[in-house]
């Protein structure tokens, strides 16, 4: 009954022979990946002049273009570091702000309400408050550490200051006319640029200044323990408490609406630019076209 037989599949290799063709397996990828090497190794280079001129529209049209080319650059751009405290940042200012605007105006506490008993919320509130503001202490005092030892040249002290050289002061007379819909286009920074450096610098001051005139406020009652709480009291001492609890709520308002801007320029970004500024935030990098050479190139690392 030969002709009844069934075919039996070939068995699969075991032991020695299975090792074999395992590892043959593997020096054919291995092979495949050094000749796509080589050709990258070996195309040609293009010169400096033949790179488009780094704009933010150019950026775009060759980013919808060359969607379907692959000629991309992976730029790694925000370190892990960067990126945790930014997001605490963001969790401690919103905290901040919503407990910090139930301290300044209790409308949680109305008598409008009918009985006016809220048993310690008041209390969890500042509570919250005040636990928040030490982590956003925390917080700055890290980034403040990433400012002299991140690897990421961007990230370090030399960007907080906009101007380097010459083309930085024409680049800022630039961007702000783009920003003020006064030019069509603008110089493609894929990190940040002068007014962006500018603004996060003022930003930094402005968080300085509200951590001062809190921990003011909050060394009022702690003045007679040592001569820490006392000595960071006397600012409130001596503009009096209700114009340093002004001022501290005034720096609340004036840091929300640097974060309205922000936002409203990270999606506008997102969407005009197309090289990933929110995404960066989340994974570290950033893809750009291979044929857009960015103005700030050389000082990511």
């Amino acid at each position: 009954m030969s002709g009844s037989r069934k075919s039996r599949k070939p068995a699969k290799p075991r032991g020695d022979a299975f090792l074999i063709a395992e590892t043959n397996k593997i020096h054919a990828q291995n092979e495949h990946t050094l000749e796509v090497e080589e050709e990258r190794r070996t195309r040609p280079r293009r010169k400096p002049e033949e790179y488009h001129h780094a704009t933010v529209k150019s950026q775009a049209d060759e980013k919808t273009r060359l969607m379907r080319e692959d000629d991309f650059i992976e730029l790694h751009l925000w370190p892990a570091g960067l990126r945790i405290t930014h997001w605490l940042n963001l969790f401690a200012v919103v905290m901040l702000s919503v407990t910090g605007y139930c301290i300044m105006d209790p409308f949680l506490f109305s008598p409008t309400q009918g009985s006016t008993d809220t048993g310690f919320l008041f209390g969890w509130i500042r509570f919250i408050h005040i636990c928040c503001g030490f982590l956003w202490c925390a917080i700055g005092l890290v980034r403040l550490y990433l400012l002299f030892v991140s690897k990421a040249k961007q990230t370090r002290w030399r960007g907080l200051w906009p101007w380097w050289k010459k083309e930085d002061f024409v680049n800022t007379g630039r961007m702000a006319l783009y920003y003020a819909f006064l030019r069509k286009d603008a110089p493609f920074y894929v990190a940040h640029n002068p007014l962006q450096q500018l603004a996060y610098t003022g930003i930094y001051v402005l968080c300085l200044m509200e951590v001062i005139s809190g921990f003011s406020l909050y060394s009022l009652a702690l003045v007679n323990d040592n001569w820490i709480w006392a000595t960071l009291a006397l600012p409130a001492q001596w503009l009096g408490i209700p114009t340093m609890r002004l001022l501290h709520a005034c720096f609340m308002f004036f840091m929300w609406v640097f974060v309205i801007i922000h936002v409203y320029l990270v999606f506008r970004a997102e969407v005009v630019e197309r090289h990933g500024s929110l995404s960066s935030m989340v994974g570290g990098t950033s893809w750009v076209s291979g044929r857009v050479r960015p103005v700030d190139l050389d000082d990511i690392s």
